[in-house]
């Protein structure tokens, strides 16, 4: 058995208000193909002690919140603990990442829950180059800074991601997230650091 991003890191929660349950997922499964057991969509949330058979063409890519790393497996098991992500089956690649940062939405538009996965921080982030996954039927993000819009990101297939061609942002505070869908926006104030990977998007 392979142990993959085995390193403990001291989790900060900030908490303008209270979170749900949803925060104690361990993981993120970025993509899902072939005969996984049981049945799990791509961008669930999964906690410690989840389990997936993969067969034996089964495949899944996943993100630990710990970790900070990304995979992908092929074939036989993957387990999710609290620090790690355990595969028996081949895996494909394996990717150091920015640690994640989370933003739970809560009813109002202008309140969000934000779960910080990292040691040294006291805000949701997003990289320079943001990536973004979940947000339930979110259909655009649009990022602002100062009040002026920066960029608006589609959300495809539950994903968000900065074009290849733009120029990064540059890291510091002062921005905002508004995440756009059919039962109205969602708002949250971010900072923009480069040692940020995924942000997972709560609705």
């Amino acid at each position: 058995m392979r142990l993959l991003g085995a390193v403990a890191l001291i989790f900060l929660t900030f908490l303008p208000v209270r979170l749900t349950a949803a925060s104690e997922a361990v993981g993120l499964i970025i993509d899902v193909g072939g005969g996984v057991r049981p049945a799990v969509e791509a961008f669930a949330e999964v906690e410690a002690g989840a389990r997936y058979e993969l067969g034996a063409d089964g495949e899944m890519a996943a993100i630990h919140y710990a970790g900070c790393v990304e995979i992908r497996v092929r074939g036989g098991a993957v387990s999710f603990g609290e620090l790690d992500i355990a595969a028996t089956g081949a895996v494909l690649s394996e990717t150091a990442s920015g640690c994640p940062s989370k933003v739970s939405f809560e009813q109002a538009a202008s309140a969000a829950a934000v779960t910080v996965l990292r040691g040294d921080a006291s805000e949701a982030a997003i990289a320079p180059r943001p990536r973004f996954a979940g947000g339930g039927d979110a259909e655009e993000i649009v990022i602002r800074r100062g009040g002026a819009e920066v960029r608006r990101l589609p959300m495809r297939d539950g994903a968000a991601t900065w074009p290849r061609q733009a120029p990064s942002l540059r890291p510091g505070p002062g921005y905002e997230i508004e995440v756009l869908g059919p039962d109205g926006p969602r708002r949250a104030p971010v900072t923009v650091d480069a040692d940020v990977g995924l942000t997972v998007l709560r609705r």
